[in-house]
C-alpha cells in the first residue's frame, strides 16, 4: 500500500509525517516573485524539503518543477512580465510525498534597474514637476526684483 505525506489509512497524518496544509502564497517584487508557504502544523520537523512548481497557465498538467527548497521561501527571478502560476508538494524525511498545494499566481515586477529607465524623463513631464518649475521660475523673478531693488 503506498501512502502520501498527511494521509493514512485513518485519514490522518502518518506516523512521523507532517500535514499538508500549508497555505501558498505568491508576491510580486522587483525582478520576480517571492513564492511563500507555511510550515506544517504535524510535525514541521519531519519536512525533508518542498518541491516548487511553475506555469504560465492555471493547470498543474502543464508545470516544471523549478527548485527543492529546503525552507519555506523562494524568490524566482523572472524578466518577462506575464501572470506565473506555482505549486508545491511537501516531501517528508520518510520519502512521502504530498498531495499538489496551490495555485499562487503573481506578475512579476520590473528589475530596480529597469524602473528607473522606465521612470527616467516621465518626471519631468508631470504636473508635479510643471507646477516645481513655475514656483521656481517665480523666485528667480523675485530674487531678480530683490537685487535690483538694493542696487536703487
Amino acid at each position: 500500500m503506498s501512502y502520501t505525506c498527511g494521509t493514512g489509512a485513518w485519514s490522518g497524518p502518518l506516523p512521523g509525517d507532517p500535514d499538508t496544509n500549508a497555505i501558498l502564497t505568491a508576491t510580486p517584487v522587483f525582478g520576480g516573485i517571492d513564492v511563500t508557504w507555511t510550515d506544517a502544523v504535524t510535525n514541521p520537523h519531519a519536512v525533508a524539503h518542498t518541491y516548487l512548481y511553475r506555469s504560465v497557465s492555471s493547470d498543474f498538467a502543464t508545470a516544471v518543477r523549478i527548485a527543492k527548497v529546503g525552507g519555506t521561501h523562494h524568490y524566482d527571478k523572472l524578466e518577462t512580465l506575464i501572470r506565473y502560476y506555482y505549486w508545491i508538494q511537501i516531501v517528508s524525511i520518510n520519502g512521502t510525498v504530498g498531495e499538489v498545494i496551490g495555485p499562487a499566481s503573481a506578475i512579476p515586477r520590473l528589475s530596480i534597474d529597469e524602473t528607473i529607465t522606465a521612470l527616467t524623463g516621465r518626471i519631468d513631464n508631470g504636473v508635479l514637476a510643471q507646477s516645481l518649475k513655475t514656483e521656481i521660475d517665480r523666485i528667480s523673478l523675485i530674487d531678480g526684483d530683490l537685487f535690483q531693488e538694493i542696487q536703487d
